[in-house]
């Protein structure tokens, strides 16, 4: 009786203690959700995959996405695959917000068209195939960046990209090994920074970004529309490649850049088969003891390379390590007015690498040719030297 009496005393103070642990925990887990909401913890987000095997075209079939679940909001992001319905119609409504695009290995050439996104992450084509993205893009939350990434093929986008805040502290990455085209009148303000492949503005294609950076070698194609798709007084960050998008036709006027800043070798080429002067003026570039490869540039009076007058200042601007290849106009007066190079030749035409090796090439061609010749002269040069030297000792 007493044994079975101690028992349940045990029991009792066993349930007393399992009680104050669960308050303890009840409490604890309370507190921790209340810091996850009020620090506003990530959002798990969820990739919907387009197979197109519904009656329609549209994004808002759920029997097209492989989930058979037409999701949208901030938290899903899309992967169009496959070759089935690739003009795939986004009729959710207007400023539906989506985590990310993404054109999947398998994926044929899509065409995404319909009512404008908002956009929380990034574009990336991992597929063979040119992808277009008809679209507006609006960014997402105030701070946050658009990564494009045209990895294995391009990226087109033909309709504007739109700047929701203002460009504050926002950039938008252009990366890959392959080209990103912007067609549009684009509004954000965002930097637009070119990491990698080319960053390329259609024909009719503008920026109303003032900052453009360039790096890694990568390259930026200037469009042939008015003053070259740029915002007057655009500032370039260039270590790579500035391409006129014209290889034919009329070089584009009135592209009056800002300041050029190198941090690299670069080259800008004004297009071999354009016609017209090369109207692509900078206020003033600094070199930083880099290396700038020009080619193809036609100026005139009106249109100097290095117009320092476009700054008001008559200050003279000191350049060097500057090199003219063939294709070029170098009247002096077509350079720049109020300038100075450093050093007599730091200014140089320099000819095209073909025309170098075809130089080398006739050379060993007559060297070969007339060996026997050569080689007879050399032996009587020898024999000559050996009775001076002979004669002087």
């Amino acid at each position: 009786m007493n044994k079975i009496t101690n028992k349940s005393y045990d029991l009792s103070l066993l349930s007393a203690l399992i009680a104050k642990i669960s308050l303890v925990s009840t409490v604890i887990i309370t507190m921790t959700l209340a810091g996850q909401t009020a620090n506003a913890a990530p959002v798990t987000v969820t990739t919907n995959v387009w197979n197109g095997a519904g009656a329609n075209n549209n994004w808002n079939n759920g029997t097209n996405w492989a989930s058979g679940v037409a999701s949208n909001g901030g938290s899903t992001a899309l992967q169009f695959s496959g070759t089935t319905r690739t003009n795939a119609v986004n009729n959710f409504g207007n400023n539906t917000s989506f985590a990310g695009i993404t054109f999947g290995s398998d994926a044929g050439n899509f065409t995404l068209s319909g009512q404008k996104i908002i956009l929380n992450g990034g574009i990336t084509n991992n597929s063979a195939n040119a992808q277009v993205i008809s679209l507006s893009i609006m960014d997402g939350a105030s701070g946050s960046d658009i990564y494009i990434a045209p990895k294995t093929a391009s990226i087109s986008i033909t309709a504007p990209i739109i700047d929701s805040f203002n460009g504050a502290g926002k950039t938008i990455f252009i990366s890959g090994s392959e080209t990103v085209t912007l067609s549009a009148t684009n509004t954000f303000t965002a930097t637009t920074a070119i990491t990698g492949g080319v960053g390329s503005l259609g024909n009719a294609g503008k920026l109303a970004s003032t900052n453009i950076v360039v790096t890694n070698g990568a390259t930026f194609l200037v469009s042939g529309a008015a003053n070259g798709g740029l915002a007057t007084g655009t500032a370039i960050s260039l270590n790579g490649n500035i391409s006129l998008n014209s290889t034919s036709g009329t070089r584009p006027t009135g592209v009056n850049a800002g300041n050029l800043t190198l941090t690299g070798t670069s080259s800008i080429n004004f297009g071999a088969a354009a016609t017209g002067v090369s109207e692509f003026s900078y206020y003033r570039i600094s070199q930083n003891g880099n290396y700038l490869d020009i080619f193809n540039w036609k100026g005139s009076s009106t249109t100097p390379l290095f117009d320092n007058s476009l700054t008001g200042s008559s200050a003279y601007q000191t350049y060097s390590n500057i090199l003219f290849y063939s294709g070029n106009d170098l009247n002096s007066t077509f350079l720049g007015m109020g300038q100075s190079f450093a050093g007599s030749n730091e200014i140089v035409p320099v000819p095209e690498p073909a025309v170098i090796l075809s130089a080398l090439l006739l050379l060993g061609t007559l060297i070969y040719t007339q060996r026997s010749l050569i080689t007879r002269y050399l032996s009587r040069a020898m024999g000559l030297c050996y009775s001076v030297c002979f004669v002087w000792k």
